[in-house]
């Protein structure tokens, strides 16, 4: 996905980065509704759905064979369209923010790369390849990514400047690119749903056994709030304590004043969260104040991929602000991990933006004469499985509609 850079690297299997606060807060903000209507707002809030949809992570079974190995479908006329699916578009990179990378892409990872001598005349050069995908269900190592087994080619860039391992299918009529968090987009194509290794990554990652230890709050998070016990901003749990996954996520919808305004109404959530400290699960009490929205969607023109050809970026979005404060420094081969994203430690909201510059061509001189020598690129779209036209954005009708809910028939 044309996406500009990555906000996250892969991590080893107990190096997870999570949050540790049961419900979230998106809103939608004035340029998102502007450009994407009534109707895009619906795809937004479905893309949410389908996460507060998905049991707790205790009430899934061991094999989590209630899940599908591949949701994709395809419409042909958005495919001949080349619209891309704002839905699944969201769906996706949601699931970034909550802590899950594209699993094909770090199947087979490069560790190190070293040039031989004369590297740029011989091709030759030393390569460590390592493991970033694990089974959903054995927590393994492993080839497979929703059924799918990949091998890897080795490449080596201009001047031997760098070299990759590249994935490839061993099937060549397997399905590839099968998970929502793969980032893959593709023409017509839309996700019905999770796949069983996008379920299988988040239940990894926030169940309840999943101890992380010394783990803090959020810096808004006060301990306390419990019918005797008064707010206070002691947020470490006692050491050394382990603090449990939250099990379950909910994501809650909030707007912005009159929809397309910028001000947001306060509130405060109250929630509980559990530590083990001497071999005791012990349930602590908290006062959140919200200022504003955890996640913020928007519209906007995102920019452009680097030379030598232009082509608009998808999308664009801020880097979840990862915490490593349960791991010191000073320890012998300190890696990134475990930790958690704290949303109170950057500025604004966390913020997805989509890309509004709206139906774009590029081509290249000296063929580039007229129009018919320009190739069209993409423009966002709603569709499904049945025999509706897809939406095309941006929509007139879709924002007339907004404005019915703003000022009323």
């Amino acid at each position: 996905m044309n996406v500009g850079s990555d906000v996250g690297t892969p991590q080893v299997i107990d190096e997870e980065y999570r949050y540790n606060v049961p419900v979230l807060y998106y809103a939608i903000d004035g340029s998102f509704h502007d450009y994407f209507g009534a109707r895009g707002v619906q795809e937004i809030d479905k893309a949410f759905k389908l996460l507060n949809d998905l049991p707790p992570a205790s009430a899934m079974s061991d094999t989590l064979t209630e899940f599908p190995l591949d949701t994709a479908r395809l419409n042909f006329k958005a495919a001949s369209l080349n619209l891309i699916d704002l839905k699944s578009t969201a769906l996706a990179l949601i699931l970034e923010q909550i802590g899950l990378l594209e699993p094909t892409r770090f199947v087979w990872c490069l560790r190190a790369f070293t040039p031989g001598q004369d590297c740029q005349t011989t091709g030759i050069a030393s390569y460590l390849i390592i493991k970033r995908n694990y089974d959903p269900v054995t927590w393994e190592p492993t080839s497979y990514v929703n059924g799918t087994l990949y091998t890897f080619r080795l490449i080596l860039g201009p001047d031997c400047a760098f070299g990759d391992a590249v994935e490839e299918v061993v099937d060549p009529l397997a399905t590839t690119d099968n998970a929502v968090a793969d980032l893959t987009v593709r023409f017509g194509r839309y996700f019905s749903g999770l796949t069983r290794d996008d379920v299988g990554g988040l239940r990894y990652i926030y169940r309840s056994p999943n101890l992380n230890r010394s783990e803090t709050m959020p810096g808004n998070v006060l301990l306390g709030g419990g019918p005797w016990m008064p707010a206070t901003t002691n947020l470490i749990a006692p050491s050394p304590s382990l603090r449990l996954g939250i099990d379950k996520m909910r994501f809650e919808k909030r707007n912005f004043d009159s929809l397309l305004g910028t001000f947001f109404q306060p509130f405060t959530n109250v929630f509980q969260a559990k530590i083990v400290t001497n071999s005791t699960v012990l349930t602590e009490n908290y006062i959140r104040p919200v200022l504003r929205p955890d996640f913020v969607l928007r519209a906007a023109d995102v920019g452009v991929t680097a030379p030598p050809v232009p082509v608009p970026l998808i999308a664009s979005r801020i880097q979840p602000p990862y915490t490593s404060q349960n791991i010191a420094t000073t320890v012998l081969g300190h890696n990134n991990g475990p930790g958690m994203m704290d949303f109170t430690a950057t500025v604004d909201s966390l913020g997805i933006a989509f890309n509004k510059v709206g139906p774009s061509w590029v081509g290249t001189t000296p063929f580039l004469i007229r129009e018919p020598q320009a190739r069209f690129i993409y423009n966002w779209g709603s569709f499904d499985g049945s025999t509706n036209e897809p939406v095309i954005y941006p929509s007139t009708a879709s924002v007339r509609e907004l404005e019915r809910q703003i000022f009323g028939n």
